[in-house]
């Protein structure tokens, strides 16, 4: 089994800032699982001075859509192209991972590229119902609300950290190549 991996030396450059990202305090999450909208709902209320920014393609529906628009700090964005994504996650303060509850549970992922892709940019990162392997790698995972809200309060505070994990098994060319390999050795 091949690890997933990351164009890891992108995740190292400046890019200009997109826009939405010019506001203070942004709070990003990129990827295509759905999130924890009330949890995003209860951390806009909780913490105004914060802008949090889900991109994603799939829809939420349409009742969630209208109670995102009544929030002046949370925005949601129907997916960004994916040469795109490492000057979203470069240029955010925090990477946040906000999965539907329990969703580890049903679907164990493990340490996955959207946490390569953090740890490479140096971004404080904070999950919600995610695997507890990532304690081992210092990165917050909570399991509730409250927990959340105050771990990204938290991460808000640190300008880039340095994780215990190693991710140069994780460059993307060294998987391509292993994969070429393995295709080869059949």
């Amino acid at each position: 089994l091949l690890s997933n991996g990351v164009d890891i030396e992108s995740y190292k450059k400046k890019y200009p800032v997109p826009p939405l990202l010019k506001k203070e305090n942004t709070v990003l999450y990129v990827g295509a699982w759905d999130v924890e909208w009330n949890l995003l709902f209860e951390a806009a209320e909780k913490t105004l001075d914060f802008n949090y920014i889900v991109v994603c393609p799939n829809y939420p529906d349409s009742k969630i859509q209208d109670k995102i628009k009544k929030y002046n700090n949370l925005f949601y964005v129907p997916g960004i192209k994916p040469e795109e994504v490492p000057v979203w996650i470069t240029n955010c303060a925090v990477v946040m991972v906000p999965y539907i509850t329990d969703f580890y549970k049903n679907r164990p992922l493990g340490i996955t590229a959207k946490y390569y892709q953090a740890m490479a940019a140096e971004k404080p990162i904070v999950t919600y119902c995610d695997t507890p392997k990532l304690k081992e790698a210092g990165i917050p995972v909570t399991y509730t609300y409250s927990d959340f809200i105050q771990e990204v309060k938290n991460a808000m505070n640190k300008k880039s950290i340095s994780y215990n994990f190693d991710l140069k098994d994780r460059q993307w060319s060294s998987i391509t190549s292993k994969f070429i390999e393995l295709l080869e050795n059949l």
